[in-house]
Order: structure tokens, then sequence, then C-alpha cells
């Protein structure tokens, strides 16, 4: 397992003061940000995590394990489908959706669908769904449940330390799951310490944490997973608050952030792109005018990137 020690060492004062203005100023605005759609919110279950598949479906989650469907390609606005997950309950805020490349048995339609469930003090665990269709009719099944073990995550404690002696790096929780379909692998994606607001004192030590993990097979059933299946651990600059989820293609994290409030309240809509083989952060999108919304989640289509907010508007973002 490889670690990623050259992010670990304190900021000078110097360093310190830049990171203040950048986190004010992002290095660059999208070329081109187009709203494309808009579907309905869910009453009492707010929106969340989105994937798009390959063949053009949108599959929207929502808080406590609400799931619809629609026609991405048509850009139909009712839904195809109305459902729960299989995981569904108060205890999944179904943050972030990251669509993998195997199917489950007997399933051609829809590929497996890994939902980050729990809340943010709760369980780090990632529930696996089948979604099938029958007909003009959809359901879901929990097929398994991933959750780490309890020695990846610290108390933010001031007599605690989040590095182990071997170099690991706890992280505070609630991670996102994201599924790499090109390497065979889980992304686990958090932070060192809390990315809201009240925890900015911290900020010139905290870092975002990418924890790469084995993807068990389904067939092992419900996982927890140890520092036995860490394959490697990259660690980020720290420079926007408020993290939202995410998706990865070509070796990148791309990932949300923001409640959609003005730029200078360090909670407007960002965009990060963390590249995996590279090691650090090599896009930076200020989309704080662009969509003055939550932003939730985003997803890859033909090539095409989007992404939902909490007010249901699909925006296709220029890179």
């Amino acid at each position: 397992m490889k670690m990623a020690h050259a992010y670990c060492q304190p900021r000078s004062k110097v360093a310190g003061l830049f990171f203040a203005a950048l986190a004010l100023s992002c290095v660059a605005a999208a070329q081109t940000v187009t709203k494309v759609m808009t579907i309905p919110t869910y009453p009492k279950h707010s929106i969340q995590g989105m994937v798009i598949t390959a063949d053009g479906y949108l599959v929207q989650c929502h808080d406590q394990g609400y799931c619809r469907i629609y026609d991405f390609k048509a850009k139909n606005p009712e839904p195809l489908a109305d459902f729960r997950l299989g995981s569904s309950g108060t205890g999944n805020h179904a943050n972030a959706a990251s669509l993998s490349s195997t199917y489950y048995k007997g399933n051609k339609d829809f590929p497996l669908l890994y939902v980050t469930g729990g809340v943010a003090s709760g369980p780090m665990v990632c529930h696996v769904e089948n979604i099938v269709k029958d007909g003009s009719s959809y359901s879901a099944r929990q097929v398994q449940a991933i959750t780490l073990a309890d020695e990846f995550r610290w108390d933010m404690a001031p007599a605690s330390h989040y590095k182990t002696d071997d170099g690991f790096y706890k992280i505070w929780g609630f991670p996102s799951w994201l599924v790499d379909n090109e390497e065979k692998c889980l992304y686990v994606f958090s932070a060192i310490y809390r990315t809201t607001l009240p925890y900015a004192r911290h900020k010139e030590q905290n870092r975002y944490v990418a924890t790469k993990m084995r993807l068990p097979d389904v067939s092992e059933g419900d996982v927890v997973l140890t520092r036995a299946d860490v394959l490697d651990q990259i660690l980020y600059d720290f420079d926007v608050f408020i993290t939202q989820s995410g998706c990865i293609k070509d070796s990148k994290i791309f990932y949300t952030f923001g409640f959609g409030k003005p730029r200078e309240s360090l909670k407007s809509s960002q965009m990060r792109v963390f590249d995996i083989k590279q090691r650090k952060i090599v896009q930076s999108l200020d989309l704080a005018e662009a969509i003055p919304e939550e932003l939730e989640a985003c997803s890859f289509y033909k090539g095409d990137l989007y992404v939902m907010t909490v007010k249901g508007n699909v925006y296709k973002i220029g890179l």
C-alpha cells in the first residue's frame, strides 16, 4: 500500500494566507454551463446521489433511499419509475450513487448501483443495489452492504491522532463510496476533519483523503472492510468546503462542493478534479455565479459532465 506523505506537513503562515485567498477565489470558471433538464423534487425526501447510465437513464436517489428513474436521452421530466431502494430507511441519506460495470446475475438492464448510505455520525456504509426492470415496473433489492471498520474513523478530539505510526490517515466519517470501473476498485472519499465551516479553524491541517479499497464481489455477502483491504491512500490539498458527492472517470475523481451560497460565504457551488495518477488537484471550477444552487451529484454521459442540484436542475458543464 502506498501512502502520500508529501501533503501532511503544516503550512507556513504565508502559505496559510495564500490558502485563505484561494478558498475565496478558485482557479478557473467552467467554460460553459447549460441547463438541460429539470426534474420534480420529492416532498420530504431531498435530491441526493445521481447517476446516468450508458444507455441514457438518469437514476436519481433521494434522502431515505427513495429512487426515481428518468429518460435522460429524451430529457423527459416525468419519471419512468418511482420506488424505494432495498436499503431505504431513515438512516440512509443516499448521499452519493455510483454505477459499477458489473451486472447482477440475470439482470441485463441496470448494472449494480453503489449507494452511500448512513448519516453524518452513523456507520460508514455502502449499499449495493440491484435495480430490476419487469415490463414497465421497477424495483430494487440490496444484494450487499459494505462497511468500513471503526479503525478508519477518528473522533476529531484534541487529544486524538488522525495519523497512525505507520503513516495511515483516518477520516472523520461519512465518506462517499465511488466505483472505479477501469481499475475495478472502490474509492472511499472523505477528509481528515469535517468540511463544514464550524471546522474551518482546522483548514491548514485538513486534507481530502481518497482511500483505494478492493471491490468485494457480491458473492461475498455483507463485508466489513479493514485496513488489510486498503490498496492505496492519497491526500489532496484542502481548499474548498462542504463535500457533496462525485464520480470517477479516466483516473480522475470529479467532485461537487457547496450549498449554492455567495462565493464570499465559502459555501458557494464548486467542483474539483482530483487526479489519481498525478495525486493532485488538476482542475478547480468556480460555479458560484453559474449555479447558485446546492450541488448534489455529478455524472458523465456520452463524454459530457452533468451536475444535479437540490432543486432538480441538471446542468451540462464544459471542461
